[in-house]
């Protein structure tokens, strides 16, 4: 009877331990400036049109993500604290600019769409809420430009409003 032999570890781990610098991180001038903090749900359904819709602001790998349930709304939950806290956290660690508060449709923290009487009463819970997330995150972060955005099923932003430093609110347009 003869011993199973041992099996082989992959050549990148020998080399890796042979010439440790090939494990290691690229140094962080090989990264873009972070612009924004981004605070989004943990929803699979919108990682793909959250992340099509930060490319199309010229965010694509410049942003940190903070996934939390319900992504903006949290910020007028019992959560309120420990989501402010991560976002202070990015900003502290990457000193952005920005920061993208995101809610959307069929929010399973808000019970999901079918829980409203219609979509006008979705679209406007999604709005008082993103509203109570500004007013949050402005007290707690003046320094930065928020936005707010809902998303919708099809991926686009259905509505992107800002609260400037200033405290001047305009909307705009997704391109």
């Amino acid at each position: 009877m003869s011993a199973t032999p041992k099996p082989t570890p992959p050549s990148r781990l020998v080399q890796g331990v042979e010439n440790a610098g090939e494990l290691l991180p690229p140094p962080p001038s090989a990264f873009p400036r972070c612009q924004a903090v981004v605070v989004g749900c943990i929803d699979f359904r919108f990682v793909e049109p959250m992340l099509s819709f930060l490319g199309s602001r010229g965010l694509a790998g410049a942003f940190d993500l903070i996934s939390w349930p319900g992504g903006a709304v949290a910020l007028g939950t019992a959560d309120r604290v420990a989501s402010l806290d991560a976002v202070a956290l990015a900003c502290d660690l990457h000193q952005p600019s920005e920061l993208i508060l995101i809610v959307h449709h069929d929010c399973g923290r808000l019970g999901g769409s079918t829980r409203f009487a219609g979509r006008f009463a979705e679209i406007d819970t999604l709005a008082a809420a993103l509203d109570i997330a500004r007013e949050v995150a402005a007290a707690r972060f003046p320094q930065l430009d928020i936005y707010a955005v809902r998303l919708d099923l099809g991926g686009s932003p259905a509505c992107i409003d800002t609260l400037e430093v200033e405290a001047s609110s305009r909307e705009v347009v997704a391109p």
